[in-house]
């Protein structure tokens, strides 16, 4: 079985993909607001938005994919119902910014490709992520790439006043 076997069988999600991008609209003007699309997608279809705010004083990188899927949460957990869909949002200064094309070969790419591999580790390995839960760049912990000496991320809430 490939990949996209994998995938052609489960039930997919697509208007999450539709209601991530119309919240986004009421916040946040189309000028605030890059879509990375993926062109072409060995798997399922994950695009990043890029969201540089004039009201806050960071930017932000938000998923719009991982939950084209439900995760196996399975039955340790209470209510794992309430667990089985996930995007992933990261805060980042205001000072990094991308290109309206992004390439994870150059400056912060390693960022979004962090969250690419990130919202993919679920799908690909029958489990979920919460949080709590660690990822590393690599098995033998290399960095994300030589633009960084990153080596994980921690699955986090984020709360801002």
């Amino acid at each position: 079985m490939n990949l996209f076997d994998k995938y052609d069988k489960k039930q997919s999600f697509e208007e999450h993909t539709e209601c991530i991008d119309k919240h986004l609209s009421n916040f946040f003007s189309d000028n605030e607001m890059t879509v990375f699309h993926e062109i072409v997608s060995i798997d399922f279809h994950l695009d990043v938005y890029f969201v540089n705010s004039i009201k806050y004083p960071f930017n932000i990188l938000l998923t719009s994919g991982m939950s084209l899927f439900e995760m196996n949460v399975g039955d340790s957990l209470k209510n794992p119902e309430n667990y089985k869909f996930a995007e992933l949002m990261v805060i980042i200064p205001k000072e990094i910014e991308f290109k309206d094309a992004y390439t994870e070969y150059k400056g912060h790419g390693w960022i979004i490709s962090m969250m690419k591999k990130t919202a993919r580790f679920p799908h690909h390995y029958n489990t979920w992520l919460g949080i709590g839960h660690t990822i590393r760049a690599n098995e033998d912990f290399t960095s994300y790439g030589e633009e960084t000496n990153f080596v994980g991320a921690v699955i986090t809430s984020i709360y801002y006043i």
